[in-house]
């Protein structure tokens, strides 16, 4: 940039700057004055100075110039000369600052405004730079004189204006451009351009006149820029078509609009934008029976043209003709299997009574055919087929779970399916929260002893059978595997599980011997959490005390600042289930100092107010934050089907509870019931007591019951005070009695 800024100083200024001796009147020695003695001598270093530039001694033009400017200071073209230097020597603020004291001296001067302006745009001073332009452009002398640079200066306050909204003002900039740019044999006897050049600047610049002037809504003139801008370039003239088609239709002048539109179809578009415009004019002139056949006409020209053929399904899907789109969709899915051909194909299938059948037995063909061992013909196809159609459900929950509750039923009736599928099957069902199901498929992958040393497969088995609340055989599993000595490598994995499983079963006494073997066998990585694992044990067992003081302990052990937070977390909790509320209070508040946003603590501070009802308000506002922390989170993992954390949604109902919003609560806890992990027994006694508050007597029984249930499934929490308040409830609810205590 500085290289082109110092050409365009040393054109603008060069003639100037050489001609000032000519300025000077003659005078006799004898009779010259002081300032006039001064000045010829600042003249004769100007000359000197021009002269060492000339020959790019750059250093000794900086100083010559300096003491010229000592001896005639109010010279603006000593200071515009300057200028030149500085540019060479990269000092652009010492440039910027020369050319503002020569305006300041001879303001007359437009090509002085015009290096100013490109300065001052330089240094981003959008005001300064407007002004210099405006300055320079006032003059109108000056298009006859330097029009090349006039043209240019209304380019640059075009752009100026457009970018700061004002857009009739940048449409007339630009028009004025565009009257010089006309002229190219005028520009040629200023600057060394070329014709075709100049003529593609002005095409181009018809082309910006257009667009703003169709913004604003000036669509006749639009419409003149816009062709002009045709007859000045013949490369954009099919594309310019597709603007004026636009503008024909806004004017409402449709067989106008669809000829430009068949003008710019000419030339081919890789997208299908104009396709769509033109389908959209045809459907509105009522030709919707062209529409399909020019489309498969189009589409024969350009097969290779995947987006158009997409468009003829979308069209076929729209007119209501599937099954002309299903043969466009399967051959799609030959040339380019992607989730896009996929969607709309399993759309259609899945219309017909064995839509879910067909889909899945692609799909296994798909996989099994990647897979085959040696490759098979077509293996190549198949894995990208197959992979298409993996992506796609992981995009479309109700397609995966149907697919998922097909193949279970499937299996029930021993039809093969493959251990590729079924690990497929598996982590969908895992996913979509389908215990049963997921259960199933990885014990029917465990069967084979290739995969039984997978930590995923095992990992996976462990999880269906803790959502299914199977903790007897969870625990059958882990022994049987730390009998294996080819599952070594996951011996925390299955101590960890075996001891969480007898907690659940309350042999607690067991439980803690196995958390102490697994601190024994346990890495860096997960040795924490089984220390962690250790002391929930020891709170469960009530054993408050202990669980407190190991604990405490934890943090001489693991200092990091993380580790330090979970440490606080977990204390927290111990000593609320001791009955220490403000001690357990103020390990929250520890971990809020040092993380704000920390969802949990902000959970479960808010939760803790909203029990005791107290801080309501700031209670709310905290579960909020949680919930708005821990989402943002989620979708950092996945965006595909996040969904909230239960335990916060049922936080945000009961602090409503409390504050009398019941209907709010409701929402909230009702929204919290159906989310994957809403099998909880504290929210559905929540909810039982916002039924009953509303007068819905038979739905608080009922959800009180739930409540009940899901305690007794695990025994675990029998002990829970909460547990025997919501069993008097039940009682109470069953019997004509005219109020509840609720919310203790």
């Amino acid at each position: 940039m500085l290289g082109c800024m110092r050409f365009v100083v040393l054109g603008v200024f060069i003639f100037t700057c050489q001609s000032r001796a000519q300025d000077l009147p003659p005078i006799h020695p004898d009779k010259a004055t002081p300032k006039e003695l001064r000045a010829r001598e600042s003249l004769k270093k100007y000359a000197l100075a021009l002269l060492c530039l000339k020959e790019d001694r750059l250093i000794e033009a900086h100083k010559v110039l300096e003491e010229a400017i000592a001896l005639d200071p109010d010279a603006a073209p000593l200071y515009r000369e300057q200028v030149n230097v500085f540019l060479a020597l990269e000092r652009i603020r010492d440039a910027l600052e020369a050319i503002t004291k020569a305006n300041q001296l001879d303001p007359h001067d437009p090509e002085a405004w015009f290096l100013a302006a490109r300065l001052q745009k330089n240094f981003g001073s959008a005001k300064e730079y407007r002004r210099c332009l405006e300055k320079g452009l006032a003059d109108q002398s000056f298009k006859v004189e330097r029009p090349e640079i006039v043209q240019q200066m209304y380019l640059d306050l075009g752009n100026l204006l457009e970018a700061e909204g004002e857009l009739e003002p940048a449409a007339n900039a630009f028009t004025e451009a565009a009257k010089i740019l006309d002229h190219p044999d005028i520009l040629l006897d200023h600057a060394p351009f070329h014709r075709d050049s100049i003529i593609a600047k002005a095409a181009e610049t018809y082309e910006r006149i257009g667009n703003l002037q169709r913004k604003l809504k000036k669509l006749d003139q639009a419409m003149v820029s816009f062709q002009a801008a045709q007859k000045r370039s013949k490369e954009s003239a099919g594309r310019l078509s597709f603007h004026l088609a636009q503008i024909a239709k806004d004017q409402g002048k449709l067989d106008q609009a669809l000829v430009f539109v068949d003008q710019f179809l000419k030339t081919v578009p890789l997208g299908t934008d104009a396709h769509e415009f033109k389908i959209e004019l045809l459907r509105t002139l009522g030709k919707e029976k062209e529409i399909v056949p020019w489309l498969e006409q189009v589409v024969a020209v350009d097969i290779h043209n995947v987006s158009l053929r997409r468009l003829l399904v979308r069209t076929h899907v729209d007119l209501g003709q599937d099954a002309a789109a299903e043969k466009v969709l399967v051959k799609l899915a030959v040339d380019a299997p992607s989730v896009e051909v996929y969607r709309p194909l399993f759309k259609i299938m899945r219309a017909r009574p064995n839509g879910v059948a067909q889909i899945f037995t692609q799909l296994q063909q798909a996989i099994d055919l990647a897979k085959a061992k040696p490759p098979e013909p077509g293996s190549l196809l198949a894995g990208n087929q197959g992979q298409a159609m993996v992506n796609l459900l992981r995009e479309e929950g109700q397609l995966a779970k149907d697919l998922v509750q097909h193949a279970f039923q499937a299996a029930k009736t021993n039809t093969k399916i493959s251990y590729d599928v079924l690990r497929l099957l598996a982590a969908l069902a895992d996913k979509h929260r389908q215990h049963p199901e997921s259960e199933a498929f990885y014990r029917e992958l465990l069967k084979d002893p290739g995969l039984r040393t997978e930590p995923a497969i095992y990992g996976g088995y462990l999880r269906a059978l803790w959502r299914n609340r199977k903790y007897d055989r969870i625990l059958e599993v882990c022994e049987e595997c730390l009998k294996n000595n080819d599952l070594v490598t996951n011996k925390q994995l299955f101590l960890i599980d075996k001891a969480r499983a007898q907690a659940a079963l309350e042999r607690l006494d067991e439980s803690l011997k196995t958390a102490d073997e697994a601190i024994r066998s346990a890495n860096e990585d997960s040795l924490l959490y089984s220390h962690q694992l250790r002391i929930r044990i020891l709170s469960q067992a009530e054993r408050y005390d202990q669980a407190e003081k190991e604990c405490r302990e934890l943090f001489k052990k693991f200092t990091t600042l993380e580790n330090e937070a979970d440490i606080r977390y977990l204390l927290s909790h111990v000593l609320h289930s001791a009955k220490k509320n403000k001690e357990s209070e103020e390990q929250l508040l520890e971990i809020l100092k040092v993380d704000p946003n920390s969802a949990s603590a902000n959970n479960d501070l808010g939760y803790f107010w909203a029990d005791q009802n107290r801080n309501l308000p700031e209670a709310e506002a905290m579960i909020r934050k949680a919930i708005d922390n821990d989402r943002a989170q989620r979708k950092m993992i996945s965006s595909d089907g996040f969904e909230d954390n239960a335990a916060y949604v049922d936080s945000l109902g009961w602090v409503l509870f409390r504050k009398g919003d019941l209907q709010g609560a409701r929402k909230e806890l009702e929204r919290a019931t159906v989310l994957s992990d809403g099998d909880d027994p504290v929210l559905w006694d929540h909810l039982g007591d916002v039924y009953f508050k509303l007068g819905m007597s038979s739905k608080a029984q009922s959800a009180w019951e739930r409540s009940v249930t899901i305690y007794e499934t695990e025994n675990r929490r029998k002990k829970d005070e909460r547990y025997r308040e919501v069993q008097e409830k039940v009682k109470l609810v069953k019997t004509p009695v005219k109020a509840v205590p609720m919310g203790n």
